[in-house]
């Protein structure tokens, strides 16, 4: 393994630092690159569209450029100093979608999600989405 991918939910912080936990032990274990992904919804095609149409100001963009900040920031804090500020990415987009395509491009041989689901078939949405598109290892983190 020489890269890996921790996909957590900033919504859910205790989630989110049992995933990260997992992921540094494993990185940690086997010598890989650790790298952190939070998606943020996407702003609707409805939103985007009476932007282009001029309905909707520049304010509402720079309110979700602030939003994307705001979710950067929050994610450097969680991870803390142990990962570097560039192995932290923020994107856009539909979760399962965009952690894939965040996986591809990082080359990542392995990414490690959470589940609060009970069971083995009662996966997430967008964990078993994921589990669906990948061509790599995914590692799902009981969350209790």
């Amino acid at each position: 393994m020489t890269t890996l991918l921790a996909a957590i939910d900033l919504e859910d912080t205790p989630s989110a630092l049992q995933v990260l936990a997992k992921a540094k032990t494993m990185a940690h274990n086997s010598g890989a690159s650790l790298h952190v992904v939070h998606v943020v919804p996407s702003i609707s095609l409805a939103f985007s569209a009476a932007m282009s149409l001029g309905v909707i100001t520049d304010e509402a963009a720079e309110i979700a450029r602030e939003n994307a900040n705001a979710a950067r920031q929050l994610l450097l804090d969680l991870v803390g100093a142990d990962i570097a500020p560039e192995h932290c990415h923020v994107v856009e987009g539909k979760g399962a979608e965009k952690i894939y395509q965040q996986a591809g491009q990082l080359g990542a041989d392995t990414v490690v999600v959470g589940s609060k689901t009970a069971g083995i078939l009662a996966l997430g949405s967008v964990t078993h989405r994921l589990l669906t598109l990948a061509k790599f290892d995914v590692m799902v983190v009981n969350i209790v």
